[in-house]
């Protein structure tokens, strides 16, 4: 059992860093982590001494202090993934609720995303987020995509779902189309701009005045769902 000890501060050049000491049976060395949920935690196994920890943060005192800068940069440009965090599905929203569990998954119970509680880094809750929302959007999307392809007539012979950092879709002269599973973090009709905007881009390979007549003709509001994907920020 883990034996999770008050708080202690320790100096480091002109910091002072707080950390919490994290005894455990199975441990045999001293590890650092420093998550924005916890702060810097220290773990190692039960005989060590308090000397023996401030002696092991000092040495690794460069990287701590770099650590702790990335940590507190991230946290101020993304949303916290707090337990009771609202995170977006397509026209409805979810309440993120961190439970302990045996396997690392995420799964939806009604209006709540559960997800595992004690992760060491904020990365991997983001990551198994991420897996969770891969799979519905294969799922949504696709779908989705033949109907206004068949609607539009213009043949798809390939959807690829990724994760591209700067771009929601695109497609090929081949029929080959790419959506970010992004999208469903938006309404479904600014997701319906999307695929038309890229269905419309198989006929008109440009931003030409006749592309924009053809996305025109599918989404009259592709305007104002246009400018919602400009100033969309994400949970993460």
């Amino acid at each position: 059992m883990a034996q999770r000890e008050r708080r202690q501060c320790l100096q480091l050049g002109e910091r002072e860093i707080a950390y919490t000491l994290i005894r455990h049976p199975r441990r045999k060395r001293l590890t650092l982590a420093v998550t924005p949920q916890a702060g810097v935690e220290v773990r190692g196994p039960l005989h060590v001494t308090r000397r023996g920890v401030e002696e092991f943060v000092a040495r690794h005192g460069s990287w701590l202090l770099n650590r702790l800068e990335a940590v507190q940069r991230r946290s101020r440009h993304r949303p916290h993934l707090a337990p009771g965090a609202t995170l977006p599905l397509l026209d409805a929203s979810l309440t993120l609720v961190l439970k302990p569990m045996v396997a690392p998954r995420v799964r939806q119970v009604g209006g709540e995303l559960w997800a595992p509680a004690g992760l060491e880094d904020l990365d991997r809750l983001e990551a198994l987020l991420e897996q969770w929302y891969r799979t519905r959007a294969r799922g949504y999307l696709e779908p989705r995509l033949r109907d206004w392809a068949a609607r539009m007539g213009q043949p798809v012979t390939r959807l690829t779902v990724r994760g591209q950092r700067t771009r929601w879709g695109s497609c090929s002269t081949r029929g080959t189309v790419s959506l970010n599973w992004r999208l469903l973090w938006l309404p479904t009709a600014v997701v319906d701009y999307v695929l038309i905007h890229e269905l419309s881009h198989m006929a008109h390979m440009d931003h030409s005045p006749a592309f924009w007549q053809a996305v025109a003709r599918w989404d009259p509001e592709f305007r104002r769902h246009r400018a919602i994907l400009k100033g969309f920020r994400g949970p993460w």
